[in-house]
């Protein structure tokens, strides 16, 4: 493998585990490495400075969300959610070590997939419902517990086994993630689900009003007693986005 790519990663030089990783991408927030550590493929996420912040506030927001990342990514492990087990965490310089996902694609690769198998509308509908039942289970279930994701997408769902009917459904990128409380918690859901159903409208416009009614049927299902002051503060959040969008 070539050689892992230095940023703030040099202050962790002396890591064996840095020697053989490669840069695979680079987002807004983080950059993402392969590699193998502890003889696990894995995936290293490096949050990098943001120039135009104060260094001690950078560190502070970075130390701040690195140790919130890895600790919703094990609160969500513990209700037997599937995502990324953490092999190692530095909050000082931003880094996590987590599995790698292997024989996996992006939920929203599946669905585009699924897509141009040209199903017919039956099969298709089928498939999409047992999918979507499954997600909005996850998000019901990480809801229940005050865990709001942050940036729910169909590019932070993994489909693991993907050429299987038995396929696992793996959550990723908790980089945003919180936990709500008791006080904020229905707005908190609410625009967590608005902003899923925004992402399914820009990605899978065609599919995305059948995905997202079918996502919050498994959501109700797992939700908890409020999924009443839930669903009424959605079409709230709805109505604030139609508002922005009219007055652009």
């Amino acid at each position: 493998m070539e050689s892992m790519e230095i940023s703030n990663l040099a202050n962790l030089s002396n890591l064996e585990i840095l020697k053989n990783f490669k840069l695979i991408k680079q987002g807004a927030e983080a950059k993402i490495y392969t590699g193998i550590y502890q003889n696990n493929k894995s995936v290293i996420k490096e949050r990098f400075t943001k120039t135009y912040r104060h260094p001690d506030l950078d560190r502070a927001i970075n130390r701040k969300r690195t140790k919130m990342e890895v600790k919703l990514l094990q609160n969500a492990a513990t209700l037997n959610i599937n995502c990324p087990k953490v092999y190692f965490s530095d909050h000082t310089n931003g880094i996590i070590v987590m599995e790698l996902i292997e024989n996996s694609v992006t939920c929203r690769e599946f669905i585009l997939n699924l897509v141009k198998k040209k199903l017919s509308e039956e099969e298709m509908e089928a498939k999409l419902k047992i999918l979507s039942e499954q997600i909005g289970k996850i998000i019901g279930k990480l809801h229940l517990n005050l865990i709001v994701h942050g940036d729910l997408t169909t590019s932070n769902i993994l489909i693991q086994n993907y050429e299987n009917d038995d396929y696992k459904i793996v959550v990723i990128d908790f980089g945003l993630s919180y936990k709500t409380n008791l006080t904020s918690q229905f707005e908190d859901k609410a625009v967590d689900l608005y902003v899923l159903e925004r992402a399914l409208l820009s990605t899978h416009s065609q599919q995305a009003d059948f995905i997202f009614k079918n996502i919050l049927v498994g959501y109700e299902a797992e939700c908890g007693p409020n999924k009443k002051q839930i669903l009424e503060r959605l079409e709230l959040v709805r109505q604030r986005g139609r508002k922005r969008s009219m007055i652009g």
